[in-house]
């Protein structure tokens, strides 16, 4: 096996840690974000509650689905934790 050959599988192999090591990281973080959101909309709640909806919301760790936002009786709740 050649030098180049080595070096291009280290690579791969390096890449494919990577890779690895930011998804094994940012997806608790993802986790853990979408709990301190829905937490603090959930504390802005002024009004009687309504259920929730679920909207998706797209961050610097990534891809977050289904965040319960709360919805309300009187008004609509505009949540203060991200914008529209």
């Amino acid at each position: 096996m050649g030098v180049f050959k080595l070096n291009q599988l280290w690579a791969e192999v390096k890449d494919y840690y990577v890779d690895w090591e930011k998804e094994a990281f940012a997806k608790p973080g993802r986790r853990a974000l979408k709990q301190l959101l829905e937490d603090a909309m959930k504390a802005e709640v002024v009004d009687y509650r309504n259920g929730y909806y679920h909207r998706n919301l797209v961050t610097s760790l990534g891809f977050i689905s289904r965040l319960m936002v709360p919805r309300t009786r009187k008004k609509g709740c505009a949540p203060g934790v991200f914008s529209r």
